[in-house]
């Protein structure tokens, strides 16, 4: 998936799956959120034997996401 969101600056990558993690650009527009949904996508992708990956050219580039799975 491709968004054309604020994107993502290179040293908040590493910390964008981890539980609780918050991006100090988005935290004010997304108050309801608690910094579950990526770990959580992470933990499914590498539960099926696949993994998930972030990019991003910087800030207002968006980034992109990507995954792979294990399918049978």
């Amino acid at each position: 998936m491709i968004d054309s969101g604020v994107g993502i600056r290179e040293e908040d990558l590493n910390r964008l799956f981890q539980k609780f993690s918050k991006l100090e650009l988005t935290e004010k527009a997304n108050v309801d959120g608690i910094g579950l949904g990526l770990s959580i996508c992470k933990k499914i992708a590498e539960n099926s034997g696949g993994a998930i990956h972030v990019s991003s050219d910087g800030l207002n580039k968006g980034a992109t996401f990507s995954f792979t799975m294990k399918m049978q």
